[in-house]
């Protein structure tokens, strides 16, 4: 369903601190164009060009946005990638409007008005961002019914914290990674699978930390049972077992590589 793995499958978020102070954000403040960290041991894979890249090569280092003396505050959400026709259910008439995309609409309004009053710095976008098998590249149409073209309010020309679902995979994961890489829109800050990001909060020079990781590389069962459950239900072709078939070595490997980052990340941070 799409409501039911929200929470067991879609991430971890480590908050070692909740601290005052974030400043405004500007589009020039992402450093999508920081070095990359090429530290590590490596996960080859196939990205949505065909070429081969090293997982390790996603990553930046941790990113550290400007800070300000304002309470830090932010919006969070999942399972919200339904555009005008990838939500529809079997027995839905084609024709008609998607009730999906309706709710999907009205969800973008409420949190607009909950990121201006709040002065919002960032949202937390947890994943299932694109039903029902994620996009096929970094050019889907599904970019701008689902994403683009929905939240243009002032209050969420925001940076976007994103990490990945388990419908996400079922299509072109990399593909949302690309996208980041792109600067299509610059609010989107997916740079690997698991990541974190610093902030230096004023007054005082204390360190909020969040860090994001993928669970569906580290629970391949789970995943695979919700999409055979797709498509017994008829929400997704019987190709899609297929394509995720092919990708279960490359998300067994990373989801240990992901796991000894995490050590790391833990056992290193200075955070408050």
């Amino acid at each position: 369903c799409i409501w039911g793995m929200a929470w067991s499958l879609r991430f971890l978020l480590v908050l070692c601190a909740v601290l005052a102070g974030c400043s405004a954000w500007h589009e020039d403040d992402l450093g999508l164009d920081d070095p990359v960290d090429t530290s590590g041991d490596r996960v080859e894979e196939k990205n949505s060009h065909g070429s081969r890249r090293l997982l390790s090569e996603w990553a930046q280092p941790t990113a550290t946005y400007p800070t300000g003396g304002a309470p830090l505050t932010f919006v969070a959400f999942g399972d919200w990638g339904c555009g005008a026709d990838n939500c529809r259910l079997p027995d839905q008439d084609p024709h008609a409007a998607s009730p999906a995309a309706l709710h999907a609409d009205m969800v973008a309004g409420e949190m607009a008005k909950a990121a201006g009053s709040a002065d919002a710095k960032f949202v937390v976008a947890l994943g299932d961002n694109f039903y029902w098998r994620g996009v096929t590249s970094e050019h889907d149409p599904l970019w701008k019914s689902v994403y683009e073209d929905r939240f243009t309010q002032p209050s969420l020309q925001i940076p976007w914290f994103v990490l990945l679902g388990n419908h996400d995979h079922y299509g072109n994961a990399a593909a949302q990674l690309l996208y980041a890489q792109s600067g299509q829109d610059k609010r989107w800050v997916l740079p690997n699978y698991f990541w974190s990001t610093e902030q230096h909060l004023a007054p005082g020079g204390r360190v909020l930390q969040l860090v994001f990781i993928d669970t569906v590389m580290l629970d391949e069962a789970v995943s695979r049972a919700g999409l055979l459950e797709k498509i017994e239900s008829g929400h997704v072709g019987t190709e899609a077992l297929a394509q995720w078939d092919a990708g279960a070595v490359f998300r067994r490997r990373a989801g240990e590589e992901q796991l000894q980052w995490l050590e790391g990340v833990l056992f290193t941070s200075k955070a408050d």
